[in-house]
């Protein structure tokens, strides 16, 4: 499977994954630019419907997104989106105020 295959598959993949934990018109939008090849704007997408609206995130769920996010290479906007989502059993972003480089600071959603 060609590597823009595989990107496609994994993000589809965590877009059913999310469905039900996302706003019905961001899932919208996130298949639309999946569909068109927009893979780096459909992980952003993700990544800031979760942190706007609290989405809780499984820890596979979050490394899978990561790991889009760096094969993609794109800018930090996906893992500081990510690093201020709560955790699945958690009511608070894992990185307790900082950034995801450890610089203490406010951090918003993007």
């Amino acid at each position: 499977m060609n590597e823009w295959k595989q990107t496609r598959r994994r993000l589809s993949a965590v877009l059913v994954r999310l469905d039900d934990r996302l706003a019905h018109d961001d899932v919208k939008e996130v298949r639309s630019f999946i569909a068109a090849g927009e893979y780096g704007l459909a992980l952003e997408l993700i990544a800031d419907a979760c942190c706007e609206h609290d989405v809780a995130l499984r820890d596979d769920e979050r490394a899978e997104m990561l790991a889009l996010y760096a094969r993609m290479e794109l800018s930090d906007r996906v893992p500081v989106a990510l690093s201020l989502c709560p955790a699945i059993g958690s009511r608070t972003a894992p990185t307790n105020g900082e950034t995801p480089h450890g610089a203490p600071g406010v951090v918003f959603c993007v």
